[in-house]
């Protein structure tokens, strides 16, 4: 019964961030990507598999004297392509790239960079991001740092009446929450690469839920990690007490740890757009 009310919490805001999800099997279809933003803001054009083999792409629109803010290509190559307007790139070291219809500006892998627009009107450009090399992640190389939680993916607690506890905090807090799509669901983007998208759901659980674990708790976190299974066996080596159970499902896989004082933690790898 526990995972069926999870699955209901989690399945519809989980897989609108995720987006609709395909077997990681499938190949990509040549397929005609409408560009229908018209207005300041950000489209999500490609987002890697199973859209394409990897790449991502999306077209950015920026009002005059706006910036997409300091992000990393970290271990991709970039390609911005000017449709509309000029701009600069603008690297750490304060060097300045123009960008304009006539102008591409290319990003090698570690550049960290902003994109701001100089014109006096719209700046619209579509970037291209893709993976450099065949070089393996970051998380599966032994001996390297490993990239851990790269962000909040859920806050579960425990109620005596969830819909009651509901009611209060949107009456008090102002938390519009769902509950046929599990709670509330906040939205937001990395710092380093305003690009990429994040979301975390707030859910409430009856005090009977043994999803919790079978300590005492009357919370659980969730924690977004980029590799699930690389993480685990890393924990594991480190000593730390993990489930042996992982849960695969269309809008992600699971994991659960447990930390020194019997707090259980949910570990969550979204599906790879």
């Amino acid at each position: 019964m526990a995972i069926e009310v999870r699955a209901s919490l989690l399945l519809a805001g989980w897989c609108a961030f995720a987006g609709v999800v395909l077997a990681q099997s499938d190949k990509p279809a040549a397929k005609a990507v409408p560009l229908q933003q018209k207005a300041a803001g950000y489209q999500e054009l490609l987002g890697g598999a199973a859209g394409s083999a990897g790449m991502k792409s999306g077209l950015v629109v920026l009002a005059p004297g706006k910036s997409v803010g300091k992000h990393s290509t970290e271990d991709h190559e970039e390609m911005v392509i000017v449709l509309e307007g000029a701009g600069q790139m603008v690297l750490a070291d304060g060097k300045r790239i123009e960008i304009s219809p006539a102008a591409a500006a290319y990003s090698p892998p570690g550049t960290e960079h902003d994109v701001v627009n100089t014109g006096s009107g719209l700046l619209r450009y579509i970037y291209v991001v893709s993976e450099a090399g065949s070089k393996p992640s970051q998380a599966k190389q032994k001996g390297a740092a490993m990239q851990r939680v790269t962000g909040l993916g859920g806050v579960f607690l425990k109620a005596n009446d969830p819909k009651a506890q509901y009611a209060w905090y949107e009456k008090h807090l102002g938390i519009m929450a769902k509950t046929e799509e599990g709670g509330a669901m906040f939205h937001w983007r990395y710092a380093d690469d305003p690009e990429k998208t994040g979301m975390t759901v707030w859910s409430m659980f009856p005090q009977s839920t043994k999803y919790f674990g079978t300590g005492s708790q009357a919370q659980m976190l969730n924690y977004i990690v980029d590799d699930l299974d690389a993480l685990l066996e890393a924990l594991k080596a480190e000593g730390v007490t993990v489930d042996p159970k992982v849960e695969k499902l269309d809008y992600g896989k699971f994991g659960w740890i447990t930390d020194p004082e019997g707090n259980r933690i949910e570990l969550w790898e979204p599906p790879k757009k």
